[in-house]
C-alpha cells in the first residue's frame, strides 16, 4: 500500500457545474485503488478518515446505491491513492435531482528502490558484481558493458520469481515510469548512453576508475557501479 499521498479535490468544482447542489455523495468503481474522505475546509486528513466507498450499478443509476462518502456544502474530496490504476469517481446529488457527475483519476505508481542484475564472465572482465552493498567490475581499455537496472514498484521487487507478484507487478508498471537515466564521472575513461551500456575508452590507463550513476526518473533512487581499468 502506498504512504498516505491525498489529494483534496473542492465538492463544487466536481459536481456543481453538472448538478444543482454543490453537496452529493462520491462512490468510486474499484476502492482497491483508493479510499476517499470528506474534509472540512483547512484540516489535513488523516489515514484513518478515509473509507471505501465503492458503489455498484453506477453506470445509468438515478441515484446513489452501495457505500459512499457524503461531501457536504463547504467539504473538500481527499483522494488517498492505495494502489496504481484507473479509477471512477462519481457523484450523486443529494437534492433529488438524480443527476450525476463522473471523474477519472490515474493512480501513478511508487518506485521504491533500484539495484542492479548481477552479471557473471568466465574471465572476470566487464562482469557486474554487488561487494558490501557497493557494485564493481573490471573492463579493459575499449571493453563494453551494459547495465540492467531493476526496479521495485510500491514494494514488489522487479525481479521478483513469485508468479502472483510477477502479475501483480506487470499491472503497476502500467502507470509508473520505470525508466533509468545513467552519467559517468569521467567520459574520459568511460561514457555510458541512454540504455546504460557502457563503453571504455581504448585509451585509459590501467588502474583508472570511473563511476556510473543510474538514477530513477522521479530522482529518489540512484545506484553507483565503480569500474576498474585492467590491462
Amino acid at each position: 500500500m502506498l504512504s498516505l499521498i491525498w489529494r483534496r479535490v473542492s465538492i463544487a468544482s466536481l459536481l456543481s457545474r453538472s448538478l444543482r447542489s454543490p453537496a452529493g455523495v462520491l462512490q468510486c468503481a474499484n476502492n482497491e485503488l483508493v479510499k476517499l474522505a470528506a474534509v472540512d475546509k483547512g484540516l489535513v486528513p488523516s489515514t484513518g478518515d478515509f473509507v471505501n466507498a465503492k458503489g455498484s450499478g453506477l453506470t445509468g443509476t438515478k441515484k446513489a446505491t452501495g457505500e459512499g462518502v457524503t461531501v457536504g456544502r463547504g467539504q473538500y474530496l481527499a483522494v488517498m491513492a492505495v494502489n496504481p490504476g484507473v479509477v471512477t469517481l462519481t457523484g450523486f446529488a443529494k437534492d433529488g435531482s438524480g443527476k450525476k457527475v463522473t471523474c477519472s483519476v490515474t493512480i501513478r505508481g511508487q518506485v521504491t528502490g533500484l539495484s542492479l542484475k548481477e552479471l557473471s564472465t568466465k574471465d572476470g572482465l566487464g562482469q557486474v558484481e554487488l561487494k558490501s552493498g557497493e557494485y564493481e567490475s573490471k573492463c579493459k581499455p575499449g571493453g563494453k558493458l551494459t547495465l540492467t537496472p531493476i526496479v521495485d514498484i510500491n514494494g514488489i521487487p522487479g525481479n521478483t520469481a513469485d508468479k502472483a507478484e510477477q502479475k501483480v507487478y506487470a499491472g503497476y508498471k502500467k502507470y509508473t515510469d520505470t525508466s533509468v537515466s545513467y552519467r559517468s564521472s569521467n567520459a574520459g575513461v568511460a561514457t555510458v548512453d541512454t540504455k546504460g551500456k557502457i563503453t571504455i575508452s581504448k585509451s585509459a590507463v590501467d588502474g583508472s576508475t570511473v563511476t556510473i550513476y543510474a538514477t530513477t526518473a522521479d530522482g529518489n533512487k540512484t545506484v553507483q557501479i565503480t569500474i576498474t581499468v585492467v590491462k
